[in-house]
């Protein structure tokens, strides 16, 4: 083990396909292949064994340095780089982060920023496997741990030959081109070396063959790669090991010439650039995690442990050995287990905020125990980083909910009953996230998807105060086979038709319907987009369809109404008093509403055209002989949609039902 200080300068990243070569200490830049068939390859995350190995994890610090993230608050990059509080930013997962504090540990950076972490990388304790560590990265006797090294600067430049001439035999490569794009690449730890304390470098050396040759991914630093990422499985867990620091490097011929940077597998006949004898090989280095383990993890809040189902209250499933139990206490279940794991809680329990943060296994928190979400101030939070996840038991909201699936491939579902009062529910993030049903205050679905799960009973009814969706951004919620209410106080959030398109609620009906595909953004259904033409999302003011005047209530879908409540029901396409069936009420409503061409979905406009035309009459007069049990009824015990059944006229049909329903309009009159 070599105990020289390595000088801190930028290094680049050198991968070799049968050798490779590194270079001397300074700000890293780009991963270089040396024989691999691409030199310029490893731009794109890692795969099969190396899959979930960082760089997920990686963000730009300042122009074009990498740092990572270790908390929900905390980045750690290269302190040699600088940087100045509240004027360099951190980007990371296309969102840029201020700057608030920065403490240096040696060439260890620990920066701090005003947003939020959803996801960030876990890190590497060399204490034993005894005592609950993940075990030194190299040992005298064991030799080193295979790492995966990511860097940000140059691509592999030109040979290095001894003699220096195209015969001469092959040492390296010069550094090339600095081209600021992020490669990774593999090598293992060959031991330790000291920058501000004892063993707080990991040292790294350039090989072209032997046990610690990893092939074409074989790889070096050069200038650029510096706040790069070093990362080492434990178990089946890759862990943060390692903040690029540098490299050996500038070199000269022994016989003279001018010093040149370069990453070399056989150092044999150079010198370095002071005239010195280099080691055999380039090294490079990479400021140790392991080293300042315990200040780093002091800021973590507690963190599922176990890779295994167990209990929620056992103080052995949490890192802190604390179990997350207060108002604000924090959650945080990530990337420690393996496959699907089930979390047990059956004894009641408070706090802010849950996050997930796993694409490999799927956490279900499930058990007789209710989970009160509650904050001293502002929103609690339930977070999906990554994965599909579940809590199967019942919520409290003391304070408004904000759920934030964030990528488009992940989920959360809320199966238990979520008891909010008076609280609101904000969903973010362009996942998809699954409820029971929706009883609370306002519901503002911002991004991705908020889906009421397939019920088709008053379980799955919502009541809310009112309902937003962001049309702009593609946002949907759908309430499948259910029906909604929304209890307003002041003017009706119904709508009305402006001449073009529809406004408020039955204009995010209208956006979700989508032409009848129920593909678009607003309040949609899944359900009626099974069954086009058959069903449908109706929305009718409690005062129409139920007649409901002054303090009058009634039981709708299982929910209690009155005159200011508007009624969104999943039913048969022309059933517009929303009572679960097409019958002579239907008829008439859209028979009197014709000659005055109204507007609305109770009037008859049952395709949210604008207009009530034979396109409407076709669609209702083609449902009733086809309809099935009623879906909605004053107990909410309605049915789910049967397959469509009867004969369905034909499209040159539409004008002969439209005719043939406006000349029986005194006789279905006369039904009612």
């Amino acid at each position: 083990m070599t105990t020289t200080s390595p000088r801190a300068r930028s290094v680049a990243l050198v991968i070799a396909a049968a050798s490779s070569a590194l270079i001397g200490p300074r700000a890293a830049d780009a991963v270089v292949l040396g024989f691999a068939a691409d030199p310029n390859g490893n731009t794109n995350a890692p795969t099969g064994s190396l899959a979930n190995s960082g760089w997920q994890y990686q963000g730009v610090f300042g122009a074009f340095f990498l740092g990572t993230p270790v908390g929900p608050h905390t980045f750690v990059t290269a302190a040699h780089l600088g940087g100045v509080v509240g004027t360099n930013t951190f980007l990371y997962n296309g969102v840029t982060y201020d700057t608030t504090s920065e403490t240096s540990y040696g060439d260890l950076a620990v920066w701090s920023t005003s947003g939020t972490f959803y996801s960030y990388a876990p890190l590497y304790n060399a204490a034993s496997a005894m005592s609950g560590g993940d075990g030194a990265e190299w040992t005298m006797t064991g030799g080193g741990k295979d790492l995966v090294v990511i860097g940000r600067g140059r691509v592999r430049g030109s040979e290095v030959r001894l003699p220096d001439s195209p015969g001469g035999t092959l040492h390296g490569w010069q550094w090339g081109t600095r081209d600021n794009v992020e490669r990774w690449g593999e090598n293992i730890v060959s031991g330790f070396d000291a920058f501000a304390v004892p063993n707080d470098l990991l040292k790294v050396d350039f090989d072209s063959s032997g046990a610690g040759f990893k092939g074409a991914n074989e790889a070096s630093l050069a200038e650029g790669d510096s706040g790069g990422a070093v990362f080492i499985k434990s178990g089946t867990q890759w862990k943060l090991a390692g903040i690029n620091y540098g490299a050996t490097s500038p070199y000269k011929y022994a016989t003279g010439g001018d010093p040149f940077n370069a990453a070399l597998f056989d150092t044999t006949g150079f010198l370095y650039g002071d005239g010195s004898v280099p080691e055999p090989t380039s090294i490079w280095y990479a400021s140790r995690i392991a080293s300042y383990y315990s200040t780093l993890a002091a800021s973590l809040p507690p963190t599922w442990k176990p890779d295994g189902d167990a209990n929620w209250t056992a103080t052995t499933s949490w890192t802190t050995a604390t179990v997350p139990n207060a108002v604000g206490a924090e959650a945080d279940f990530r990337t420690v287990i393996s496959a699907d794991r089930t979390v047990t809680l059956n004894v009641a329990q408070t706090v802010g905020t849950v996050t997930f943060d796993n694409p490999v296994g799927n956490y279900t928190i499930s058990g007789g125990g209710n989970l009160t979400l509650d904050v001293a101030s502002g929103n609690t939070s339930i977070n999906v980083a990554s994965g599909n996840h579940t809590l199967a038991l019942p919520m409290t909201l003391n304070d408004g909910l904000t759920i934030n699936v964030i990528p488009a491939g992940s989920s959360l579902t809320l199966s238990g009953q979520m008891t909010a009062g008076s609280q609101p529910i904000t969903k973010i993030g362009q996942g998809i996230a699954d409820v029971k049903n929706l009883r609370a205050a306002a519901v503002n679905v911002s991004e991705g998807k908020l889906r009421v799960i397939s019920n088709g009973t008053s379980a799955g009814t919502s009541k809310v105060t009112a309902i937003q969706v962001n049309t702009g951004n593609g946002a949907q919620l759908d309430l499948t086979n259910n029906d909604a209410v929304v209890e307003y106080s002041a003017s009706s959030p119904r709508g009305s038709w402006t001449g073009s398109a529809y406004t408020g609620l039955q204009g995010l009906i209208a956006a979700g319907a989508n032409n009848g595909a129920w593909t678009g953004p607003g309040i949609t259904s899944s359900a009626a987009a099974a069954t086009p033409g058959y069903t449908t999302l109706g929305i009718a003011e409690a005062s129409e369809a139920l007649g409901l005047i002054g303090s009058q209530t009634a039981v709708w879908s299982g929910q209690s109404v009155d005159s200011t409540s508007v009624l969104i029901g999943y039913t048969y396409a022309g059933d517009l008093n929303l009572d679960g069936i097409i019958n002579g009420d239907d008829y008439f409503q859209i028979d009197s509403a014709f000659p005055q061409q109204l507007h609305g979905y109770y009037d008859g406009d049952i395709n949210y055209d604008g207009v009530i035309n034979g396109d409407d009459y076709f669609l209702i007069d083609s449902n009733f002989p086809a309809q099935g049990g009623q879906l909605i009824t004053s107990s909410g015990a309605g049915t789910s949609a049967p397959a469509l059944v009867g004969a369905v006229p034909e499209p040159g049909s539409i004008l002969l039902a439209w005719m043939m329903s406006i000349g029986s309009l005194a006789r279905r009159r006369r039904r009612r």
